[in-house]
């Protein structure tokens, strides 16, 4: 057999070897100096390790750990150093932009701030037309579910087969109404 492990020597000294390995490393060992030296310097090191008291953290260990993991929040002295280097920065970045453009600049500015306005209003308008969509969808969905309601009620209230169908081509047609009249609203604003 050849030498042990270290591995098999601690299972062995540990008892955690099946029965049969235990016997065939215990016979390796009476032939094998070299192994034999190698059980007894695990054996000490084992009970030194078991001799150790057991160690207990303090009990603001975690808070300890923490406090080195997380950064502590920013003092506002820095804050305000951050801000005021930003300023400087774009303002430099301004200044920059007006001496290299020259008298163009002034028509380049008042170009964009009306094409900005008109961005805007028109973002406007577009608020203002979802906003009769989100209604109108509102009312009609008010519309629908108070029709169901009558609906159901005349279905349950009535035990003539005949105006079932009747009533279902009528919400038929009133649907059909009401999407014409919602796509008459939408897109002609009438």
């Amino acid at each position: 057999m050849k030498c042990l492990d270290p591995e098999t020597i601690y299972l062995f000294l540990e008892e955690g070897l099946p029965s049969s390995d235990a016997k065939d490393v215990q016979a390796h060992l009476d032939t094998c100096p070299r192994c034999q030296l190698l059980l007894e310097d695990r054996a000490h090191f084992l009970e030194a390790i078991k001799s150790l008291p057991r160690w207990q953290p303090p009990p603001d260990f975690t808070d300890q750990v923490l406090a080195k993991i997380f950064r502590p929040r920013l003092d506002s002295q820095r804050v305000i150093f951050s801000a005021l280097g930003l300023l400087v920065f774009f303002s430099l970045c301004f200044l920059t932009l007006v001496v290299l453009t020259g008298p163009y600049f002034l028509r380049t500015l008042s170009s964009f701030s009306h094409q900005l306005f008109v961005g805007g209003e028109a973002c406007l308008l577009f608020l203002v037309k979802a906003g009769k969509v989100i209604i109108i969808f509102s009312k009609l969905g008010l519309n629908f579910l108070q029709q169901g309601r009558e609906i159901l009620s005349l279905l349950f209230s009535w035990e003539r087969l005949g105006v079932i169908p009747m009533i279902l081509s009528s919400f038929f047609w009133l649907s059909i109404f009401a999407l014409w009249a919602f796509r008459r609203k939408l897109f002609l604003g009438a």
